[in-house]
């Protein structure tokens, strides 16, 4: 089973959208940390939402190599087809 990575990155705009302060537009480069200066309890959140709206569990050491959607959208696009 193949993903879409543009519809993954879509799809985590809106799990992003409540950790965010005010609306704010994403794009696949957007950095999760120094774009959108999200908390490391603002990005746990985030993960725990996206781990459970994909069912997947990523590990901490793929965690701590995601900076922006793309690369997030990337690893689960893997995880989605390695199942």
């Amino acid at each position: 089973m193949s993903s879409n990575v543009s519809t993954i990155i879509s799809e985590l705009s809106g799990l992003l959208a409540p950790q965010l302060a005010e609306p704010r537009d994403t794009a696949p480069e957007t950095d999760l940390i120094s774009d959108l200066a999200l908390e490391s309890v603002q990005i746990m959140e985030f993960m725990v939402d996206v781990e459970d709206h994909y069912d997947i569990a990523i590990s901490l050491e793929a965690l701590a190599e995601i900076r922006t959607l793309q690369q997030l959208a990337d690893l689960i696009v893997a995880m989605l087809d390695n199942r």
